[in-house]
């Protein structure tokens, strides 16, 4: 049927398009003859058809314009038929002479019948016949006028007959045809009234689904391009206002709306976007900007999927929204990553962002330059691997730093790398994970800063040299330690600080009163006041210098110079003083008497390296250098002829002290003979150290001029110098912190230094010579040096390569226990680069070497734990994931095509909550084998989660062929499953999308799969479904939906409706239960089963179930207040709500605060949710039964009902499900069952109610076989609070 309507359909359809074919050709060729008729005629001067034909052109010009205009059709035709019919007869009145018209009436039944059609064109044809003849028999003469009278009647019968066979043609085969629809839709009306009913369910979609488009943002659009050029815009949500800042219905009627706010920047992007789409068909998306008159520039953001329809036009459906907000943010984010971006790529450090997988996925130039690449992009995609010296390396570098950084560990390593040629290169790295939660997902990478610290790593080793010597020095040195403690008033002198003054070790307490005691009067207050002074300085780099006497044992001052820096703790506080105390008696006796000549300097010399200062007898500048210009910032013409000492540059606490230093050498002409050493202060004010050699100036005469001064600036020198003492000391500090024996050998293998962790280890031992002992006494108590595989010797090798090496020594211990010692040598080198020794470390490696053992063996193991699924040894999501992605990178290579089957077992929850999770691992190995038994070898099958599984299909040659690894899955699947001698059946859904048709990335391969899958449940279950658009347009209506549930909880659009619960022997009210309703703005009602399913799995249900407690049982204690007595408010109760914590809590906290009395409430509750988790149930059943609210077990039959926990559950009646009672009486199978459940409930002293109750018939069984309590259709539908309150008043229904 459907087929011959669309025929007919068709048919209707060409005639208008010859109906408006002809009249458009009328008109048009109207126009043309008229107007050139009219010339004609203004031409031989007849101005009477002038006139005439005047007025029929313009009347024409005017057809033509409502014809443009979309006119109706066939009040067109009637017109132009008109316009005819008067030009004709008129020709006939003005020309009076019959040969003017003959020929014109032969032409008008043809335009008759094309403008009206065969009938219409009949009767109009005969009264343009009578018209004429009428008007034309004065004109016709005798000789002519019957000839011409026959063939005009003749011609007219032509006609007639020929529009009459028509006619009557058409009729019958229009009747025919219809006779024929009639015999096809008697067979098919079974079929039309399923389409029907489908297209009805359909258009209710729609219309759900249009008015959730007018409520969220954006809006819904087609776009129709036709061949010509013509654009138009069929469709459009309300949402469009918001965007173009035009109404919907301006939008459908002027499709240039869509242009003319655009950007003119952005007009030809838009037009070039859609005619690509138009061209590829491929989806159209594209960001642009539109220019609006009262919000300005704004940014949008459109999506659109192309159709080709028949008539060559093609129609886009897509989604538009306006991004502004967005843009601005994103802008932002570029600019803000450009910045980074930038800094990143200038960073003085390396910088290195290294993916889950530890493969190198961005780089700096830095990083480059330190490993020896030409460039960062040569670096991308290089595992760590190629960076480490060895795969014990790497290992070892991902064992020490995955943990902590997985733990929000910021990490600050020193390591060892390779560089492009292979060459070690020390790196000192800090890094930290991607991800800022803990634990992170290590998975998005880490990044690392990189420096190189070889030149410090070599520095250091030379520092540990050099700090060794001085452990030395210091042990063997005049000075004398002490150690005054802040914080605690603590104080320690060392054995040579008590000597200096005297005394023995003994003699003096390590009390800060010997100090005191000792230092002379007049100095101990300028001391105190120093050590305040220092102890007040922020700067921390400061070091306290200050001299003073003390006094001798035997009773002379020893002049002290003592020195001391700050320790800070943890808080940056200082907590100690650390110094030393030098006895100066002896420096000073070399200073008085040391007075040696010094060098002469160069005169003039501007290319010197050295500041040259010339002054004249009287102290004037009369020279000085460029370099001096340079260091002090004056220019030479600034100072020349200045009195040194008074022009600044010269610190005043010195200034005096250097003239009469230099009025000493003019007066006794004589020369210092050591380094004048004193800071100058330049121009800018930096104050500089300077070292000066002097010299004598004369003339030819060999009379004094004045001096010359050479000064060499050593303020860095003195800076390093200091810097370079405290990293000694430093150093010493670690080297002795270390557990690892350390030792410096030289070449005869004697033992220089050693650390204290080897000491310890020399008291035992004999020694051919203690004070230069061997390392091979020490290490192996041996007379002999290391050889042999077993104890190979570093040193000679060390000694020969110069370079750093690494052996294992293995000692076997007294209980035949053998270790394994690593001892690290690297070259020692003297100041002329000569290998003199070597520095070696030895460390226990056997717990080290025996971890890695068990570290590659657990390796293996792990990965595999990691990529399978325990329970079924199945590929997990991660290897799943991979794995797919492989073949498609296969199939696109091939041009092959793959299918992904997403498999669901259906009811599996219903298994694990009534038969145990065991019993439902034993199900899901099963179905595991059974999957893997049915697919190819080279497909593959994996364990999503749950009852999830997924199958792998690769080079189809056919789409078809994924159906039939689908038919064999459900057919195995749904064969008995034996399982502790218990048998079982099950089923499954399976969801089918296929690569490249459906997408060609993994993700929208198992998004779309997971859909099909949906819509196999939906089916039914136990089927399968290959994946198609629709079902994203179901998801995005879940979407909408989901949307605009949580906005309507925020705006309270829920309303409570209430169905009475009837005593059905008596017709007594007896309670009533309370029903949630949702009042959308624009949709109206929503029925609850369109939303609660959606809030039950997005959590909403929680918050939802309260709302409709607390606004029910405000009401049930308000129309007790009135003295209305509803009975008892039953209420549902969501599962989830009997998981929440606070529940109880909630639950008395709402019948203190709406008033209600325990007694007047019930709550129900479902078998599965009851089921789902029986023993937690029953404990909070308890405790609803505890506050004194009846329960009942809502829908009961229709789960898996377990008598033994019906009997523990603390409840008070049953509800017989409405799908046991609607089919009563007449079904026997409901019968019995209603029954059962009656006896049932009466057996355990239980009440029993009946909901669905719909008829007479369906009440009276009920209550006839001994169930009273009656809720439904029969006595009520649900109703909102006001008809319910009616109701009360007026005790009736």
């Amino acid at each position: 049927m459907i087929k011959e309507v669309s025929d007919l359909e068709i048919m209707n359809s060409n005639g208008e398009y010859l109906k408006r074919t002809a009249v458009n050709v009328f008109f048009r060729m109207a126009i043309v003859v008229l107007s050139t008729l009219l010339v004609v005629n203004i031409f031989i001067e007849s101005y009477v058809m002038v006139s005439v034909e005047f007025i029929i052109l313009l009347l024409s010009i005017y057809g033509l314009f409502l014809f443009k205009k979309k006119y109706d059709i066939d009040r067109l035709a009637t017109f132009a038929l008109v316009l005819l019919f008067i030009g004709l007869l008129s020709t006939v009145i003005i020309r009076s002479a019959a040969e003017h018209t003959l020929l014109w009436a032969l032409i008008f039944p043809f335009a008759a019948m094309m403008l009206k059609g065969p009938k219409q064109g009949l009767y109009y044809s005969i009264i343009f016949y009578v018209l004429h003849y009428i008007l034309l028999y004065p004109y016709i003469d005798d000789t002519l006028m019957w000839i011409e009278y026959i063939r005009f009647v003749m011609v007219s019968i032509v006609f007639i007959a020929m529009a009459y066979i028509y006619e009557s043609t058409s009729k019958y085969a229009f009747s025919r045809l219809n006779d024929s629809i009639g015999e096809v839709d008697n067979l098919n009306s079974t079929l039309e009234q399923r389409i029907i009913e489908k297209t009805k369910e359909l258009d209710e979609r729609v219309k759900l689904l249009h008015k959730l488009t007018e409520n969220v943002p954006g809006a819904i659009f087609q776009y129709q391009l036709y061949p010509d050029g013509k654009v138009t815009v069929p469709y459009v949500s309300k949402g469009i206002e918001n965007i173009y800042e035009v109404s919907a219905e301006e939008m459908i009627k002027d499709a240039s709306f869509v242009f003319k706010a655009v950007h003119p920047d952005d007009v030809n992007m838009l037009e070039d976007s859609i005619k690509e789409s138009a061209q590829t068909m491929q989806n159209w998306n594209l960001e642009y900007r539109i220019n609006l008159p009262q919000k300005g520039l704004r940014w949008t953001e459109g999506h659109a999927k192309p159709e080709k329809l028949e008539d060559g036009s093609i129609l886009w459906h897509g989604f538009i929204n306006d991004i502004t907000e967005q843009k601005k943010l994103e802008i932002k984010s570029l600019e803000s990553e450009k910045n980074l971006r930038d800094i990143f790529d200038n960073a003085q450090s390396g910088l290195m962002y290294i993916s889950g997988e530890r493969t190198l996925i961005q780089s700096n130039q830095r990083l480059a330059d330190i490993f020896g690449y030409d460039n960062a992009e040569e670096m991308i995609g290089l595992s760590m691997r190629e960076l480490h010296l060895s795969e014990a390396n790497y290992i070892e570098y991902g064992k020490l730093n995955f943990e902590p950084l997985r733990n929000g560990v910021k990490r600050y390593i020193e390591y060892e790398l390779r560089s492009k040629d292979g060459s070690a290169i020390w790196c000192e790295m800090s890094g930290k994970a991607i991800d800022d939660n803990i634990p992170a997902d290590m998975s998005k990478g880490v990044l690392w800063t990189v420096n190189d610290i070889s030149e410090r790593i070599e520095l250091r080793k030379i520092q540990v040299f050099l700090q060794e010597r001085l452990s030395y020095a210091i042990e063997g040195s005049n000075d004398g330690l002490w150690d005054w403690n802040i914080q605690t008033n603590e104080i320690y002198f060392s054995p040579r600080w008590k000597e200096i003054v005297g005394y023995c070790d003994n003699e003096l307490k390590n009390e800060y009163i010997e100090w005191e005691s000792r230092v002379h009067p007049d100095d101990l207050n300028p001391a105190l006041i120093e050590y305040e002074r220092f102890l007040a300085s922020t700067d921390l780099e400061n070091h306290y210098s200050n001299t003073f006497r003390m006094q001798h044992k035997d009773g002379h001052y020893v002049p002290i110079l003592s020195r001391a820096k700050k320790v800070l703790d943890d808080n940056n506080e200082v907590e100690r003083l650390v110094g030393t105390h030098v006895d100066m008696t002896e420096l000073y006796a070399v200073q008085d008497a040391y007075k040696q000549e010094r060098d002469r300097s160069e005169l003039y010399l501007d290319t010197a390296e050295v500041l040259l200062l010339a002054l004249d007898n009287n102290g004037r500048v009369t020279m000085l250098n460029r370099k001096g210009e340079e260091l002090l910032g004056y220019k030479e013409e600034e100072l020349l002829g200045k009195v040194w000492f008074e022009v600044g540059v010269l610190p005043e606490d010195i200034a005096l002290n250097v003239k009469d230093f230099f009025n000493n050498i003019i007066t006794i002409n004589e020369l210092p003979k050591e380094e004048l050493q004193h800071h100058l202060i330049s121009k800018s004010g930096e104050k500089l150290m300077f070292s000066f050699r002097t010299s004598f100036l004369f003339d030819n005469e060999n009379k004094c001029l004045g001096i010359l001064s050479s000064g060499i600036d050593i303020t860095q020198k003195l800076m390093a110098e200091e810097e370079l003492a405290k990293q000694h000391k430093y150093l010493q500090s670690i080297i002795d912190g270390v557990d690892d024996p350390i030792m410096v050998i030289k070449e005869d293998y004697t033992v220089e230094v050693m650390n204290n962790s080897l000491k310890k280890s020399l008291h035992n031992l004999n020694l051919a010579d203690p004070e230069n002992p061997k390392c091979y006494e020490i290490s192996h108590h041996r007379t002999t040096p290391c050889d042999g595989l077993d104890h190979p010797c570093p040193l000679r090798d060390v000694l020969e390569t110069q370079k750093h090496t690494t052996v294992i020594h293995k000692h076997d211990t007294k209980d035949g226990e053998q270790r394994s010692i690593e001892l690290s040598a690297s070259p020692l080198f003297d100041v002329d680069k000569n290998c003199i020794g070597i520095i070696e470390s030895a460390r226990d490696i056997t717990r080290h070497l025996n971890t890695q053992d068990e570290l590659k063996e657990q390796k293996s193991i792990l990965d595999h734990q990691a990529h399978h699924d325990s329970l079924t040894g199945l590929p997990n999501r991660a290897l799943f994931h991979d794995r797919l992605e492989k073949a498609i990178e296969t199939a696109k290579r091939n041009q092959k095509k793959i299918a992904l089957l997403f498999i669901d077992l259906d009811h599996f929850k219903e298994i694990n909550d009534s038969l145990g999770h065991n019993f439902g691992d034993e199900i899901l190995k099963t179905v595991s084998s059974r999957l893997q038994e049915v697919i190819r070898e080279q497909d593959t099958v994996a364990r999503l989660g749950g009852d999830e599984f997924t199958v792998v299909l690769e080079d189809l040659v056919q789409v078809q062929d994924a159906s039939l690894i689908a038919n064999k899955i459900l057919d195995t699947l749904s064969k008995s499953f034996l399982i502790d001698d218990n048998t079982l059946y099950i089923s499954c859904s399976i969801g089918i999308s296929v690569y490249p048709d459906d997408g060609a990335s993994s993700v929208n391969l198992l998004k779309f799969a997971d859909s099909a899958m949906y819509k196999a449940k939906d089916e039914g279950r136990n089927n399968f479904q290959y994946y198609n658009s629709t079902m994203t347009e179901l998801a995005f209506e879940r979407v909408v939906m989901e949307t605009s549930l949580r906005v309507a909880i925020e705006n309270k659009e829920f309303v409570v409706y209430y169905q009475p619960q009837m005593n059905g022997a008596t017709d007594k009210l007896i309670g009533m239960e309370a029903l949630v309703r949702w009042q959308h703005p624009t949709m109206g009602l929503v029925s609850p089963a369109k939303f609660i399913p959606l809030a039950e799995s997005t959590g909403l249900i929680v918050e939802l179930d309260r709302y409709v407690m607390k606004t029910a049982m405000t009401q049930l204690s308000q129309w007790y207040k009135d003295g209305l007595n509803p009975g008892v408010l039953a209420m549902n109760l969501a599962v989830k709500q009997l998981k929440q914590d606070d529940f109880i809590d909630t639950l008395q906290n709402l019948i203190k605060e709406t008033g209600c009395k325990s007694e007047w409430l019930e709550m129900e509750v479902t078998e599965s949710q009851v089921m789902s988790n029986p023993e937690e149930a029953i404990k909070t059943l308890q405790k609803i039964s505890d506050i004194g609210i009846e329960l009942a077990v809502d829908d009961f039959g229709t789960g898996y009902s377990s008598l033994a926990y019906l009997k523990r559950l603390p409840i008070d009646k049953l509800k017989i499900d409405q799908a046991f009672i609607r089919d009563l009486p007449d079904d026997e199978e409901d019968a019995a069952i209603a029954r059962a459940v009656i006896a049932l409930a009466k057996s355990l002293n239980l009440r029993v109610i009946a909901e669905g109750v719909e008829t007479k018939e369906q009440r009276d069984f009920i209550v006839e076989n001994g169930c009273e309590n009656i809720q439904g259709y029969y006595y009520s539908k649900p109703v909102p609070a006001d008809e319910f309150e009616i109701f009360l008043k007026e005790k009736k229904l």
